[in-house]
């Protein structure tokens, strides 16, 4: 049957799967390559487990995982549960969770924007409706609209401002999360701002004199309709 494999798929194997998924699955815009990719993570977790002729097991376990998060939202009823909106509300509750910076990139109206919404909704902390929410961290946003008139020094004020909130809260149960969108609209400046971001999401903060405090540690999304080239 489809669902054979999981007599071989313990929760070992399991979240490596999901680990796999988001470190790379997500970052591979091609889908034979996505697929060559399941294949290949499937045949080396479970050896000599027949599936594949009729059934990409790896793709349902990232699946499953994805649904899980997407059923504790509230979604509008014209809103499509599509592949897209998804994957991007599974990797930004994750990669908030665990302040790893993220970029979304895709065409307009891929549900990069309202993802982002949901998230920010639904992500309340112990004041979150969901049970499952309640155990992630509370988000608090600070938005920026990038132009090519966007400066480093703009760029380098949201962080600022997104660490001063952290300053004094408990970092296990609270995120403060910098949203650049548009963000490919920055690389027009001929400051080029986008360069600040290296140090800023390695060390959380611009200066070069060593790693910056726990609490300069933030999250980040940098949303985009197209590829960045210059960053």
């Amino acid at each position: 049957s489809d669902d054979n494999y999981q007599n071989n798929l313990n929760e070992l194997r399991k979240a490596f799967n999901l680990a796999l998924a988001v470190c790379y699955h997500s970052s591979l815009q091609n889908p034979t390559i996505r697929f060559k990719f399941r294949k290949l993570v499937g045949e080396k977790l479970i050896k000599n487990c027949r599936v594949w002729s009729n059934h990409d097991w790896v793709l349902s376990e990232i699946l499953k995982c994805q649904h899980v998060f997407l059923d504790e939202v509230e979604l509008a009823n014209n809103i499509a549960r599509n592949f897209a909106l998804l994957e991007n509300v599974f990797m930004i509750i994750v990669c908030l969770e665990l302040r790893i910076p993220l970029f979304i990139v895709g065409k307009p109206g891929s549900s990069k924007s309202l993802a982002k919404t949901i998230v920010s909704n639904s992500m309340n902390g112990f004041n979150s409706k969901s049970e499952l929410f309640k155990n992630l961290k509370e988000t608090h946003f600070v938005n920026f609209q990038c132009s090519p008139l966007t400066k480093a020094e703009m760029i380098i004020q949201a962080f600022k401002e997104a660490a001063s909130f952290q300053e004094n809260t408990d970092l296990e149960k609270t995120v403060s999360v910098v949203n650049l969108d548009e963000i490919g609209l920055a690389e027009g400046s001929e400051s080029m701002p986008l360069k600040t971001l290296h140090p800023l999401l390695e060390e959380g903060t611009d200066s070069s004199d060593g790693v910056g405090k726990p609490y300069q540690k933030v999250g980040f999304i940098g949303i985009s309709n197209w590829a960045l080239g210059n960053f």
